[in-house]
């Protein structure tokens, strides 16, 4: 999981990212990070735009989806009459940027390509924002987390009242 949000982020910060929110006339993000419940948290602060990541895995049917939170500044108005629609409506721009840097993007080997699957606001007390939900295919073979290896020496066999018990030491 550790890389596959390493990813996300970086491809959300790196280079590219910022040449293609400036094509936009947007301000990259200021802020990206693991999501902690940070909006409705009054002792987290943060700048705008900020954007954070979480996760749920299916280990049964070996599939990952990402929750991508995007938080915004939404100052200008996007009402029929305000002269500054379009300032307003650059949110959705923003939107349309997270979603190209994400979609198609893999983290071989255990996660294949990001698939959007939604895209939905989110409405606090504090923040109105929208969380991207996108999902993959997760081989969970493939997963490079330290196993532990018994080794000799490692356990003892002992028979408590007639049963064979093994202790690890």
């Amino acid at each position: 999981m550790k890389a596959l949000i390493e990813n996300i982020l970086t491809a959300l910060t790196d280079e590219r990212a910022n040449q293609l929110f400036q094509q936009y006339g947007l301000t990259p993000p200021a802020v990206d990070d693991i999501y902690l419940g940070q909006p409705d948290d009054p002792d987290f602060e943060f700048a705008l735009p900020a954007v954070f990541v979480d996760y749920n895995a299916d280990f049964t049917n070996e599939t990952c989806r990402i929750f991508v939170h995007v938080l915004q500044d939404y100052m200008q108005d996007t009402d029929n009459l305000s002269p500054v629609r379009d300032a307003g409506m650059q949110h959705l721009d923003f939107l349309k940027v997270v979603r190209h840097l994400l979609r198609g993007l893999r983290t071989p080997p255990m996660f294949g390509a990001l698939q959007m699957e939604m895209e939905a606001p989110v409405v606090s007390d504090a923040y109105y924002w929208h969380t991207l939900t996108l999902s993959c295919v997760m081989k969970v073979d493939a997963d490079t987390e330290p196993k532990y290896v018994m080794t000799e020496g490692d356990v003892d066999y002992e028979v408590e009242r007639g049963r064979l018990v093994v202790k690890t030491k």
